[in-house]
């Protein structure tokens, strides 16, 4: 792993659409500095494979307080009994329910802190690098 990305294991708890309870599998959350605003999870619950982007600030923001508009949504748990966070994903299946260990999961956003710091990412570069993403997707 470079000094410049950062990869965490966690196990989460999700509520998918149409299922009765928690299932609890591994996900891997990456960053780098290459895309200096960005979260990427990859959540593997089998035949359910997804990978979801979304915003560090949105998930920082998370928690301390609800965040976020449209398909991502993050806050603490209501449940004071519970030191996590939910995330609420809202996909082509309707919406999936994630909850993940506060500890960990701050862990995670302090190391991508360390490799690029709140505040200072470079806008040019990240949009640079989302075009040349964009465009080679095509």
């Amino acid at each position: 792993m470079s000094s410049r990305s950062a990869v965490f294991l966690f196990e989460v708890a999700v509520l998918l659409p149409g299922e009765r309870g928690y299932v609890a599998f591994w996900s891997t959350w990456s960053y780098t500095a290459d895309d200096p605003f960005a979260v990427h999870v990859e959540f593997d619950p089998g035949p359910r494979s997804s990978t979801w982007v979304f915003s560090r600030d949105l998930l920082a923001e998370g928690l301390d307080r609800p965040s976020g508009h449209g398909d991502v949504r993050v806050e603490p748990d209501p449940d004071p009994g519970n030191d996590r966070v939910l995330i609420t994903l809202h996909g082509t299946d309707g919406p999936a329910l994630v909850g993940v260990d506060t500890g960990p999961l701050t862990r995670f956003l302090g190391r991508t802190t360390d490799i690029v710091p709140a505040g200072v990412e470079d806008c040019e570069s990240a949009i640079d690098a989302w075009v040349v993403a964009t465009l080679t997707a095509s």
